[in-house]
């Protein structure tokens, strides 16, 4: 047409198809993350098919570590001395720190419903509570939470209907969380009991009793942070 001019590849500025891809590379990232759970067709089933042989990878990798860990660890067991420390054992015992693990599990449930919460979904009780269950029990054997436990969280909580991208902000909620749950702890313990924690870490007690009000403080700021908005 008259005024139109067609802009050759010559003219085209330095490096601007290199910025165009990576302004794209976010929103077809989401796209991607976000049609894992969108039902139907073709894309649909191919895309989730992927998805599940990723999963299934990762999940056969954890189980084989998981059995490597536990035979290096029971390798090292001395069968005489595990026999003498069962039989010094009382059943009351046995049964007050299975009831108090029972209860540990349970309170970690919370975690992941909080993260719900947060992320505004609705996902049954008992599936949450299985994905929570699994996913520290994997993790807390294995460690890297955000690769055992996300893997384990994204196995379960795909088939209640959850995106890759929700799966993954759970997870990293959820470990958040916890962690500041231990700040809390580290902080109560460090304020209360310095002196005694001195022949750990080998600091001054008051030294102690300042970290562990840093400790506090900052987790008063970050609930006062958090507190003025949906974040």
């Amino acid at each position: 047409m008259g005024g139109d001019k067609e802009v050759s590849p010559e003219k085209t500025e330095p490096g601007a198809g290199r910025r165009a891809f990576l302004r794209r590379r976010p929103a077809n990232l989401k796209t991607w993350l976000s049609s894992l759970s969108k039902r139907g067709g073709k894309d649909h089933q191919r895309r989730r098919s992927i998805a599940t042989y990723i999963g299934g990878f990762f999940s056969l990798a954890i189980a084989a570590l998981a059995i490597f860990v536990l035979v290096r660890t029971l390798s090292h067991i001395n069968l005489v001395q595990l026999r003498n420390a069962i039989a010094a054992t009382s059943n009351d015992q046995i049964l007050i720190a299975a009831g108090l693990t029972s209860l540990s599990f349970l309170a970690l449930t919370g975690y992941d419903a909080m993260a719900l919460l947060q992320l505004r979904l609705r996902v049954p009780y008992t599936t949450t509570a299985l994905a929570s269950f699994t996913s520290y029990a994997v993790c807390f054997t294995l460690g890297f939470p955000l690769i055992t436990a996300g893997t384990v969280r994204y196995w379960i909580y795909s088939e209640a209907g959850l995106s890759a991208a929700k799966i993954a902000s759970l997870t990293v909620i959820a470990g958040v969380t916890y962690w500041l749950g231990m700040a809390l702890i580290i902080g109560v313990g460090l304020l209360f009991r310095g002196e005694t924690i001195s022949n750990i870490d080998h600091f001054e007690p008051h030294i102690n009793t300042l970290i562990g009000l840093g400790v506090l403080g900052s987790l008063l700021a970050y609930l006062a942070w958090v507190s003025l908005g949906h974040r």
